[in-house]
């Protein structure tokens, strides 16, 4: 029993879309004609496998760039800890460096440098006392002098921890200046990889569009 004798089989086309066998439409699409006379020159005369390979370079490269890369991620984590480390460093070594240029220090230095000084003092007046000399130093010129040393004793003291500060400040500038600048260099990589995929997609793009050229141009039923 053939399925294309409706009247044996029972099981009818009509309204399916599908041409009568031997009807004129059928022979038109036996022959490449008709309405699938384009779906031809598609497959067969426009090298499908070229537009085949480049559609697959197109939907790897966007499939690709859809996708989060795990290092990258990790780049730009360690990217965004080291400019703001490089910036808290930098921030606060330039605080280190103004207790030098102001001349002050901080409370707790301060005060150290105020303990020693009324220390060295107390033991010049009681060396005083003790060799039978006056407490008194309007009365001790010699105990003013060394009491006036005392006091300059302080000041190359406190002197002395604004200097330190500021070496420290500058070491923590000079590495603040550093993470900033590998953080820069993680972004300018970052960048560059972008860019790479960019390019990719607009190549694949390309080629694409190139493949389906051909099959633009194809005449129909080709």
């Amino acid at each position: 029993m053939s399925l294309t004798d409706s009247a044996d089989s029972g099981i009818s086309f009509e309204g399916s879309g599908f041409p009568r066998a031997g009807s004129a439409d059928a022979a038109g699409l036996n022959s490449g004609g008709g309405p699938f006379s384009g779906l031809s020159g598609l497959l067969g005369g426009a090298n499908p496998l070229g537009v085949a390979a480049a559609g697959g370079g197109l939907l790897a490269n966007i499939l690709h760039g859809n996708q989060t890369d795990p290092n990258e991620t990790a780049l730009q984590g360690q990217a965004g800890a080291l400019a703001g480390e490089g910036s808290q460093l930098t921030s606060e070594g330039h605080g280190l460096q103004q207790y030098l240029t102001q001349g002050t220090l901080p409370p707790a230095l301060q005060a150290k440098v105020e303990q020693d000084t009324q220390a060295n003092k107390a033991r010049l007046l009681q060396n005083a006392g003790a060799t039978g000399s006056s407490a008194n130093p309007a009365q001790n010129s010699a105990l003013t002098q060394d009491l006036a040393a005392a006091d300059r004793s302080g000041t190359i003291e406190a002197g002395d921890y604004e200097a330190k500060l500021a070496q420290v400040g500058q070491q923590m500038i000079t590495q603040g200046l550093q993470a900033t600048g590998l953080s820069s260099q993680l972004y300018e990589s970052l960048y560059k990889y972008d860019q790479q995929q960019n390019s990719d997609l607009m190549s694949s793009i390309a080629g694409f569009a190139k493949a389906l050229a051909p099959i633009a141009l194809a005449p129909a039923g080709v």
